[in-house]
């Protein structure tokens, strides 16, 4: 799940924490959604994709069909 953000998120060396902040997403909200077990809001994928100064479907593009949540 969220391959190419992960990718994109490696490849800059930005953690999980930078990223919340960079997306003023509060962590405690950005960490259950980037592991899968709460939904990752549209809004939030706005917000992540340009804080990284990229297209959204370029990073959430294989997870669009997805609406289930991990449990």
């Amino acid at each position: 799940m969220y391959e190419r953000l992960f990718t994109e998120l490696k490849k800059r060396k930005i953690t999980r924490n930078q990223l919340a902040k960079m997306s003023g997403i509060a962590p405690q909200s950005l960490y259950p959604a980037l592991a899968g077990k709460t939904q990752m809001f549209p809004g939030w994928r706005r917000r992540i994709a340009a804080a990284l100064e990229v297209p959204e479907e370029f990073l959430f593009s294989e997870d669009a069909d997805r609406t289930e949540v991990r449990q």
